[in-house]
């Protein structure tokens, strides 16, 4: 049975029911199994999202790979609760139960990549001049106070590497979903995310420095691969976690 919703750390979304499971996770991420409370059938996450979580830059799809368990756990709520709507994910959370939001995405918080970014070269956007890159890199550094733009880094961590349970990472994510993302946030076409912060920062922000951002981010490859420790990155009240899930 699910457990009430309360209050996390997320705007508009509940706290994880129990411990992760990544096991069940690949059931629903891979054969669509075991994603309600009766153990019913699901769209399988794979499909769009790949079996590691390496997504599709062309379709605009991300990378959950190594990505925050709990910042997809709240995403997928946010997708549910039309939050954050979106013509395919709003209806496949819609289709999850709470446990079924926490073990896909601790799922996909553990995938690993042999070549983690090898498929990025499918993005024709990738490699922008050195100038964009530069002066995306700058706006994401420091920022601009003069306009009251926050630094990225600030909340999304050195290079973009995340800073979980919260932020996620940006580093090495395809550069047109990060525009996409960001465009949607400016023109107030999502919703959800900590206290609603990334709507006020992308609405001063121009279209060119949106795109230079994007691209800096596209660019980055972190010192160290994304991938988390589902109990490093488990709130304070969550409990002991699983021994399969820090394997």
């Amino acid at each position: 049975m699910e457990e009430p919703p309360s209050k996390t750390l997320f705007q508009g979304s509940s706290a994880p029911p129990g411990n992760p499971d990544p096991g069940r996770g690949a059931s629903i991420a891979l054969e669509g199994q075991g994603c309600d409370a009766d153990g019913g059938e699901c769209s399988p996450c794979f499909t769009c999202h790949g079996r590691d979580g390496a997504g599709d830059p062309v379709a605009g799809i991300p990378r959950l790979h190594g990505q925050s368990w709990l910042y997809m756990y709240g995403a997928l709520q946010d997708f549910a609760s039309g939050e954050r709507p979106h013509p395919t994910m709003t209806d496949v959370a819609q289709s999850l139960s709470l446990n079924a939001m926490r073990d896909v995405a601790a799922y996909y918080a553990m995938q690993d990549l042999d070549t983690p970014y090898e498929s990025a070269a499918a993005d024709a956007r990738l490699e922008p001049g050195y100038e964009q890159i530069v002066r995306g890199g700058v706006l994401a550094s420091v920022g601009d106070a003069s306009r009251g733009i926050q630094a990225c880094v600030n909340c999304h961590g050195p290079n973009g590497r995340g800073l979980p349970p919260v932020y996620p990472y940006l580093a090495g994510q395809y550069r047109d979903y990060l525009e996409m993302q960001l465009k949607a946030f400016a023109k107030g076409e999502r919703g959800g995310g900590r206290l609603g912060i990334m709507q006020d920062i992308a609405q001063r922000m121009t279209t060119s420095e949106i795109e230079d951002v994007a691209a800096y981010f596209a660019s980055v490859r972190p010192v160290e691969h994304p991938r988390q420790s589902i109990a490093a990155d488990a709130p304070p009240d969550a409990g002991p976690v699983q021994q399969e899930a820090r394997q």
